[in-house]
């Protein structure tokens, strides 16, 4: 999905970020990144995450699972995942957008202060 996306900005440098994630570091995802002619950001592991949607992501699995809630079958999932998705106001992912200034100082302090 994501190369014909870039395929559309072929003129455009485009850089790819990604978390440092195992499976995102492993020597085939390298390799496939490499061969597909994709440029990855050097990102730090452990880093304060700049993506607002992992956040969100976060409040969707609590509000999801709250009061340890389970689920009989993948529809009934389903169904409580669109749900909740459905009561996420508009005020709460502008909140998440409108951090990222501070998202990047957390990111630029975190660098400046990290130990090796």
């Amino acid at each position: 999905m994501m190369l014909p996306f870039l395929s559309r900005y072929i003129t455009i440098p485009i850089w790819f970020q990604q978390d440092n994630a195992p499976i995102h570091v492993s020597r085939s995802t390298k390799e496939w990144f490499k061969q597909n002619n994709v440029n990855v950001m050097d990102w730090p592991a452990c880093s304060p995450d700049c993506n607002p949607i992992e956040n969100l992501w976060c409040i969707i699995v609590l509000r999801l699972y709250a009061k340890c809630r389970q689920f009989d079958s993948v529809d009934q999932l389903k169904t409580a995942i669109i749900d909740v998705w459905d009561g996420i106001k508009d005020g709460l992912i502008e909140k998440l957008v409108d951090s990222m200034p501070d998202r990047m100082f957390q990111v630029r302090n975190y660098e400046e202060n990290k130990c090796y």
